[in-house]
Protein backbone atom coordinates (compact mmCIF):
# COMPACT_ATOMS: atom_id res chain seq x y z
CA UNK A 1 0.00 0.00 0.00
CA UNK A 2 1.35 3.69 -0.83
CA UNK A 3 0.01 6.72 0.03
CA UNK A 4 0.91 10.54 -0.24
CA UNK A 5 -0.64 13.88 0.50
CA UNK A 6 1.00 17.35 -0.78
CA UNK A 7 0.74 20.35 2.37
CA UNK A 8 1.57 23.75 2.65
CA UNK A 9 3.05 24.94 5.93
CA UNK A 10 4.07 28.50 6.62
CA UNK A 11 4.31 29.49 2.84
CA UNK A 12 6.23 26.49 1.87
CA UNK A 13 4.98 23.32 0.24
CA UNK A 14 5.58 19.85 0.47
CA UNK A 15 4.86 15.85 0.22
CA UNK A 16 4.90 13.57 3.00
CA UNK A 17 4.65 9.87 1.28
CA UNK A 18 5.02 6.94 2.49
CA UNK A 19 4.59 2.74 1.75
CA UNK A 20 3.60 -0.27 4.18
CA UNK A 21 3.47 -3.95 2.82
CA UNK A 22 -0.04 -4.95 4.46
CA UNK A 23 0.01 -9.14 4.78
CA UNK A 24 -3.15 -10.89 6.27
CA UNK A 25 -4.36 -14.20 6.90
CA UNK A 26 -7.50 -15.82 7.71
CA UNK A 27 -9.03 -18.85 7.46
CA UNK A 28 -12.63 -19.40 5.83
CA UNK A 29 -14.93 -20.98 8.00
CA UNK A 30 -18.07 -22.18 7.50
CA UNK A 31 -21.04 -19.43 8.15
CA UNK A 32 -24.35 -20.76 10.53
CA UNK A 33 -27.54 -19.16 10.92
CA UNK A 34 -29.08 -18.45 14.42
CA UNK A 35 -32.11 -16.80 15.39
CA UNK A 36 -32.51 -13.96 17.72
CA UNK A 37 -32.35 -16.20 20.89
CA UNK A 38 -28.65 -17.41 19.57
CA UNK A 39 -30.01 -21.00 18.86
CA UNK A 40 -28.53 -22.38 15.56
CA UNK A 41 -31.15 -23.01 12.32
CA UNK A 42 -29.87 -26.24 11.07
CA UNK A 43 -31.84 -26.03 7.25
CA UNK A 44 -31.03 -22.43 6.77
CA UNK A 45 -29.93 -21.87 3.28
CA UNK A 46 -27.51 -18.51 1.94
CA UNK A 47 -27.25 -17.90 -1.77
CA UNK A 48 -24.90 -16.10 -3.29
CA UNK A 49 -25.20 -14.90 -6.78
CA UNK A 50 -21.47 -15.92 -7.70
CA UNK A 51 -22.75 -19.90 -6.55
CA UNK A 52 -20.41 -20.23 -3.78
CA UNK A 53 -21.43 -22.20 -0.63
CA UNK A 54 -20.95 -20.27 2.52
CA UNK A 55 -22.37 -23.41 4.48
CA UNK A 56 -19.52 -25.59 3.50
CA UNK A 57 -16.90 -23.79 2.06
CA UNK A 58 -14.51 -26.27 0.40
CA UNK A 59 -10.34 -25.06 0.02
CA UNK A 60 -8.97 -24.09 -3.18
CA UNK A 61 -7.20 -27.18 -4.79
CA UNK A 62 -4.12 -25.37 -4.62
CA UNK A 63 -3.69 -25.24 -0.58
CA UNK A 64 -3.82 -28.87 -0.46
CA UNK A 65 -0.61 -29.19 -2.73
CA UNK A 66 0.79 -26.75 -0.62
CA UNK A 67 -0.03 -28.43 2.33
CA UNK A 68 1.26 -32.09 0.94
CA UNK A 69 4.40 -30.10 0.17
CA UNK A 70 5.07 -28.63 3.84
CA UNK A 71 4.40 -32.08 5.05
CA UNK A 72 6.65 -33.66 2.61
CA UNK A 73 9.71 -30.78 3.69
CA UNK A 74 8.68 -31.43 7.75
CA UNK A 75 9.40 -34.89 7.02
CA UNK A 76 12.66 -34.72 5.13
CA UNK A 77 13.89 -32.66 7.95
CA UNK A 78 13.12 -34.92 10.61
CA UNK A 79 14.91 -37.36 8.89
CA UNK A 80 17.74 -35.75 8.28
CA UNK A 81 17.53 -35.21 11.98
CA UNK A 82 17.27 -38.24 12.80
CA UNK A 83 20.43 -39.01 11.43
CA UNK A 84 22.58 -36.35 12.53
Amino acid sequence: MTAGVGYAANGSEGQLSGTADVHMRGVLQPAYVTDLGGGALPDATISADSGFDYLHPVPEPGAAGAAAAALAALAARLVTASRS
